[in-house]
């Protein structure tokens, strides 16, 4: 998918608005990025594995 929106800031909101939007890498990537907070990064990683049906992906956020 291609999205015109850029993140520049990166938080659960802004993950939250790239997953509603149907953008799973993205999201993804976004995990990647500076500005989490610990917690924040913890319930978004949480909540992408309960979208993702990438097993390389769930691989590596399980262990």
């Amino acid at each position: 998918m291609n999205h015109s929106y850029h993140i520049n800031y990166v938080g659960f909101t802004n993950f939250m608005f790239v997953i509603n939007n149907g953008d799973l890498n993205n999201a993804r990537l976004t995990l990647n990025c500076k500005g989490w907070q610990i917690k924040d990064a913890t319930k978004g990683l949480e909540f992408l594995k309960t979208k993702a049906k990438d097993e390389l992906f769930l691989l590596v956020a399980n262990n």
